[in-house]
């Protein structure tokens, strides 16, 4: 049973990379509700595991725009709106993995500024 304000965890809902959370909160209109996250143990000795990359695409003759994708999201059974990102790979830094990241989700090649 989750207890309003606490977290717990379920065992059964563990893999070797994520462990899932349950959270009972009460919405804005007071009906209480069960929250889901899930936390990646992947996490480096900076505390970094993850690129998020915000492309600005410069073009001669038109005005400086940004890039966004849609992309299916299981847990939430739904298509998503994001930035481009990614996990960073053993032995690359952030910077090589937003480089990297941005060509395979979108087929541009960048550079970090």
């Amino acid at each position: 049973m989750v207890r309003p304000g606490n977290k717990q965890t379920a065992p059964e809902n563990q893999t070797p990379s994520s462990t899932f959370h349950f959270y009972l909160r009460s919405t804005q209109d007071g009906k209480e509700r069960v929250w889901e996250a899930a936390a990646r143990k992947t996490r480096k000795s900076t505390g970094v595991d993850a690129v998020a990359i915000v492309p600005i695409l410069k073009h001669p003759s038109k005005p400086v725009s940004t890039m966004i994708i849609v992309q299916y999201r299981p847990p939430v059974e739904a298509f998503c709106v994001e930035f481009p990102a990614g996990l960073i790979d053993e032995g690359e830094s952030p910077e090589q993995a937003a480089v990297r990241e941005l060509r395979e989700e979108t087929g541009y090649s960048g550079k970090v500024c």
